[in-house]
């Protein structure tokens, strides 16, 4: 069983990644709506596939931090006074 220390570490290291490879800039060109539909995809794109435990785990993590970066993208929408 998983240590929630562990996980989260999973989910940080998932957003630096995403960070890294798409950042804030790109980001901020979504909607809430692209922001929902993004993180529908990973939460269930394992569906499409032969059932894996571990493709599930992944998938898990991979929309975690989507929602964080959502969550971020909220925030500096907010902070600038924009009207999602």
């Amino acid at each position: 069983m998983s240590n929630w220390d562990d996980v989260i570490g999973e989910i940080v290291f998932e957003r630096t990644e995403q960070l890294k490879q798409w950042g804030n800039d790109h980001d901020d060109q979504h909607t809430t709506l692209n922001w929902v539909a993004l993180i529908a995809y990973y939460s269930s794109r394992w569906i499409k596939l032969q059932f894996s435990p571990i493709i599930f785990r992944k998938s898990m993590i991979q929309a975690a931090a989507l929602c964080i970066a959502a969550i971020d993208f909220i925030d500096r929408k907010l902070d600038k006074g924009a009207l999602l």
